[in-house]
């Protein structure tokens, strides 16, 4: 049996990606909207901590806090649309109203040339989970020397990559190519997949070229140095997995997890010794 797809409906389909971004938004919102006329939330009720925006570090931190703790997340956004998990379509999900802020720069005088009135856009997301289910999906630690600078800078030491790094191990659920057990040891905690390309069809090329001019086959995220090397992403099974895959999913019924979509904080309530204890 050989199933067949009209051209025409696929055509409907990738050229309406406006359309149903509004529609499964729509969806999400109103769904949302009835369910907390169902089973409000008690105004009067105290938490230990308050989470303003769940992007890619506070669905981290709100899903470390509520371990033990009891958390109110604030976020401007719904839960991510099912188009968010695809990643053939990241592109056509930018500057969106319903699930992107669309921050813009200023006019520029002397820059960005090529950009419409010389303004950049900025997206950033708006829903569970934030930027990253927005971009790229790429998984990219930096380079160490980085973190060492700003420790530097800051005269911090908890910067230095060495301090970082666990953090980093702590996080991660590690399938990509380039396993060591001093940058990817597993822990009980690691929920952000990191896997390699599932189709990749010039990455041999690519890796072929660079050993030509001499560049070793290097681990992007390990100890650094010039090379080439395929690329490794935030992905689980070919599908997006963003801060809010990894870390808002699995808790949605956690007791100690409070989540208010589609809210705003507009001011922070300070108590008599300054500390801030309601939003």
């Amino acid at each position: 049996m050989t199933l067949t797809m009209s051209p025409v409906l696929v055509w409907l389909s990738f050229s309406s990606i406006n359309m149903w971004v509004v529609i499964l938004s729509g969806f999400n919102f109103y769904h949302d909207y009835f369910s907390s006329k169902l089973y409000p939330v008690d105004s009067s009720e105290e938490f230990d901590f308050i989470v303003v925006g769940s992007g890619s570090a506070g669905s981290v931190v709100a899903n470390r806090l509520s371990r033990n703790n009891r958390v109110f997340l604030l976020e401007a956004g719904g839960d991510p649309i099912h188009l968010h998990t695809i990643p053939g379509l990241a592109p056509d999900l930018l500057h969106r109203p319903q699930i992107d802020w669309i921050h813009k720069s200023l006019p520029q005088k002397d820059t960005l040339k090529a950009h419409v009135e010389q303004v950049s856009r900025w997206p950033r997301g708006k829903a569970l989970g934030g930027s990253s289910n927005l971009n790229y999906m790429l998984y990219v630690r930096s380079h160490p020397l980085d973190y060492d600078n700003w420790a530097n800078i800051t005269g911090d030491p908890t910067w230095s990559y060495e301090n970082v790094l666990p953090f980093f191990k702590k996080s991660n659920d590690y399938h990509g190519h380039f396993y060591n057990e001093k940058h990817y040891g597993q822990t009980g905690y690691g929920t952000l997949r990191v896997e390699e390309l599932k189709w990749n069809p010039l990455k041999n090329c690519f890796i072929n070229a660079g050993k030509q001019m001499g560049y070793p086959y290097i681990d992007l995220n390990g100890p650094q140095s010039s090379g080439f090397c395929e690329l490794e992403v935030n992905q689980k099974n070919g599908e997006r997995c963003g801060t809010f895959q990894a870390f808002v999913r699995p808790i949605l019924h956690r007791e100690n997890l409070v989540i208010s979509r589609y809210s705003q904080a507009t001011k922070a309530i300070p108590n008599k010794y300054s500390l801030q204890e309601g939003m």
